[in-house]
């Protein structure tokens, strides 16, 4: 089941190549939910994805709208690419508008993390 292949805890490498976050957010998959965290506190967002795509696709459900993505898991590496909500999916990672400032693109590099690693 591809889900069982991106569920787990990781820690945000770099977003839009930027390091700043790397360590400090923390991220959980667990079935269809989505947990961030910064800090003591978790952010759930549900999701969904469509491995019938290349690149599979994976939508993002936040208050403020769906967030369209794309994905790809090598090894103990997830990237994600993420537009902001109401704009179009991403079609490749190599989307123009990662490196524009204030476009509607993230690319988040995340990396597995153990248990032990993340905390509960």
């Amino acid at each position: 089941m591809e889900q069982g292949r991106i569920e787990g805890r990781w820690s945000i490498a770099s977003v839009n190549d930027y390091t700043e976050f790397a360590g400090e957010v923390k991220v959980r998959i667990e079935g269809r939910a989505l947990l961030v965290s910064n800090g003591d506190e978790w952010v759930k967002s549900a999701f969904t994805i469509d491995v019938t795509k290349d690149p599979p696709w994976m939508d993002i459900v936040e208050a403020e709208g769906t967030s369209k993505a794309i994905y790809r898991r090598d090894g103990d590496t997830l990237t994600i690419l993420i537009s902001t909500p109401g704009e179009e999916r991403p079609e490749n990672f190599r989307d123009p508008r990662i490196k524009n400032p204030g476009t509607a693109a993230l690319l988040v590099l995340l990396r597995q993390q153990s248990d032990e690693a993340i905390g509960p």
